[in-house]
């Protein structure tokens, strides 16, 4: 398995709208959790956007995930990346 770091990019304009789609976006990426796809998930205390890292077999594996994530779905991410991430040393070594 390999792990991927998804970067989101928000819009101050659609503050109103995520706070109301955010318990089904923290919902979704919980369960993810739970499942040990999600490994880590959090805002930049900026507030320009979010760093999640998901375990996958593959880039289309993690991509897929989180094409299902309600922020994504409804347009909140007004830009997304990911990049596969390997750590060397931490938590995250033996993922």
């Amino acid at each position: 398995m390999s792990v991927f770091a998804f970067r989101y990019v928000y819009d101050d304009a659609n503050a109103a709208k995520m706070d109301e789609l955010r318990p089904l976006h923290r919902g979704y990426l919980g369960e993810g959790a739970k499942h040990d796809i999600v490994l880590a998930s959090g805002p930049f205390t900026s507030g320009e956007g979010a760093l999640i890292l998901v375990k996958a077999k593959d880039e289309k594996e993690a991509t897929d995930f989180m094409n299902q994530d309600p922020f994504y779905k409804n347009g909140m991410v007004v830009d997304r990346s990911c990049r596969e991430w390997k750590s060397v040393l931490g938590a995250f070594t033996d993922c």
